[in-house]
């Protein structure tokens, strides 16, 4: 059996190695591969072909002897590779970087073959291999690439894809995607030959957006193809956005439909796959998704020092991390107090009790922090309901 993992080395550093287990569970050989930049087994996973194990480190992919341990070769690549799984076709090994890079390599002879910028933010999921192309998923889309020269030949809305990949059954695909966790969404595709792609397609005019939170955002959306003329409806599902239905277009321009939406507070930056029905007049119906990406003008700084946040005080017992959320708040000129944020807090993780308790409080402390709600109230994911606002423990005041 083998397996990768972390481990302190004779120096104090974090070490990934990869090695070799016997049915008696004893270690038969353990390779380092690279020094670690995390402690935990914060490992991808390992790809077998033949005699050779080819696994991701950092900023390298190795190919390693499965009888001995020792290293065929290695390639150094464009960012951190142990964040995802390898996969390989027989010929060629295919990899992704933390930071954004795709590419693939001669599994013989360690050769690159190629090696692209995918996504300036990181890619965080596998690729999979379709015959003689490689689906991406990185940055709201899935790119489809050739496998022999990693020219993409098709790209398709999915939304966030974090650790995500194609599952596969015959000729159908499913893929995790949308704006997880209130806005997740599922998608199923026919896998078909280039030659019998659908005619019609949907694109946003203009898919980098700035906007600020409740003001109007115009989206258009342009519908092409050979049946674009028999069209009888469009309708695009903006939910990801806070908004509470579907939505119709406002103006339609020959074969652009113009939609106004009202994004609302703690709804920032990111990139957004907008689910599109199309109905056609003979009573048939097409389903796509495009493309939106929003840049928020009021961004905080990317940057800032620890020291640069006066001393402070937690106001009650286990209310630390509302402390440190109002302080750092406070640094960038937003008032808040720390009841309000214990309520935003506690209303929060009911709605993600499903999460492992390793990733609870980060997501949480995220979510907090980055909304420009004051209150429960105003988190988009509450309004409309009975809502954990008004079921919220005597103890936190209201904003009144």
């Amino acid at each position: 059996m083998l397996t990768m993992g972390t481990r302190t080395d004779a120096k104090g550093h974090s070490e990934i190695f990869l090695a070799a287990l016997g049915t008696d569970g004893k270690v038969r050989w353990r390779t380092a591969l690279s020094l670690g930049n995390v402690a935990s087994s914060d490992t991808s996973g390992i790809v077998i072909d033949g005699q050779i194990a080819i696994a991701g480190a950092v900023d390298g992919i190795f190919a390693v002897d499965i009888d001995s341990g020792r290293i065929i070769w290695r390639v150094d690549v464009e960012g951190d590779a142990h964040r995802h799984a390898c996969v390989s076709d027989g010929s060629r090994v295919f990899f992704t970087t933390a930071e954004g890079y795709a590419g693939a390599i001669d599994v013989r002879t360690g050769r690159m073959l190629w090696q692209r910028m995918l996504a300036p933010y990181g890619v965080w999921s596998p690729p999979t291999i379709l015959g003689d192309r490689v689906a991406f998923e990185a940055d709201g889309l899935m790119h489809i690439v050739l496998a022999q020269s990693g020219m993409t030949v098709q790209q398709q809305a999915v939304g966030q894809t974090p650790y995500s990949t194609l599952a596969i059954k015959d000729n159908r695909a499913l893929l995790g995607g949308g704006d997880p966790p209130y806005f997740g969404l599922l998608f199923g595709f026919v896998l078909v030959e280039s030659s019998t792609l659908p005619t019609l397609s949907c694109d946003t005019v203009q898919q980098v957006q700035t906007f600020r939170a409740y003001e109007d955002l115009n989206v258009a959306v342009r519908i092409s193809g050979e049946k674009s003329a028999e069209l009888a409806s469009v309708t695009v599902d903006f939910s990801c956005l806070g908004e509470t239905s579907k939505t119709r277009p406002e103006i339609v321009d020959g074969d652009t439909y113009i939609f106004r939406v009202t994004p609302g507070a703690g709804y920032q930056h990111g990139s957004y796959a907008l689910p599109i029905m199309v109905n056609f007049r003979d009573s048939t119906t097409w389903y796509g998704t495009s493309y939106l990406k929003l840049e928020s003008d009021e961004r905080l700084p990317t940057r800032t020092l620890i020291t640069d946040i006066g001393n402070f005080e937690q106001e009650q017992p286990y209310w630390s991390g509302a402390a440190c959320i109002v302080a750092a708040k406070k640094l960038f000129g937003e008032e808040v107090d720390q009841a309000s944020v214990m309520g935003m807090i506690e209303a929060i993780q009911a709605k993600a009790d499903d999460y492992f308790p390793f990733d609870i409080w980060r997501i949480i402390a995220r979510r907090a922090m980055t909304t420009s709600a004051h209150s429960v109230t105003g988190l988009p994911e509450f309004q409309g309901e009975s809502s954990t606002a008004q079921q919220a423990p005597e103890r936190y005041p209201s904003e009144t």
